[in-house]
């Protein structure tokens, strides 16, 4: 009895992070409506630093940075944040589990900066040279369409949680508040000609 109420006050007093949904969003959920346009997610050209903006091209083979957008709507700081960063081709609905075969790992890094009680702060994916980031999402989207054509671009899942604290093991980020998505909306530029490399159809 005192440990499960020692473990209701931790859940009431820990650190608790949010990645924004939609504008306006303070955690409540669950929540209807569109949940994969976050605004929280976007992507960073590591040459600039800069946002890239929603509709420029991506180019094959150009590593890109992930920005995440992280509130701590807790009662205590943050300390730890464990992030990571998926891909997958767009759905209709959201994942439920880390061991859904439509998800591929991108990052995962803890956030060396501790966020206060209800403050927030933008994190920022670590540059990883050896990764083409671009061209790693050119070939999930190869591999999930089947056929070789390409369609789109991919969706990036973001999830944040402290081990040393409950937290949710779900996706969906409808019922979620820690997981966001976000359907990058730009194209690839520099597609191969599939005919000439069909090697990229075996990844």
């Amino acid at each position: 009895m005192i440990r499960e109420d020692l473990s209701a006050r931790l859940k009431i007093l820990a650190p608790s992070i949010l990645i924004p949904s939609f504008h306006g969003d303070t955690g409540a959920r669950p929540f209807s409506g569109e949940w994969w346009s976050s605004p929280a997610i976007r992507l960073v050209d590591p040459e600039t630093g800069n946002l890239v903006p929603d509709d420029k091209s991506l180019d094959r083979g150009k590593e890109y940075q992930v920005r995440i957008h992280l509130r701590n709507i807790g009662l205590l700081p943050a300390i730890g944040i464990h992030v990571e960063v998926y891909s997958r081709f767009p759905s209709k609905e959201p994942e439920t589990s880390a061991s859904s075969q439509n998800m591929k790992l991108l990052f995962r890094y803890i956030e060396p900066k501790p966020i206060t009680a209800g403050g927030e702060l933008y994190t920022i994916t670590p540059k990883e040279p050896s990764r083409k980031w671009g061209e790693f999402l050119f070939y999930e989207i190869v591999h999930f369409n089947g056929g070789g054509k390409f369609i789109g671009a991919p969706c990036i899942i973001v999830r944040a949680f402290i081990p040393i604290f409950p937290y949710s093991a779900s996706f969906d980020c409808r019922v979620n508040y820690s997981v966001a998505y976000w359907n990058t909306p730009g194209i690839f530029r520099g597609l191969p000609d599939l005919k000439k490399e069909p090697d990229l159809l075996d990844v």
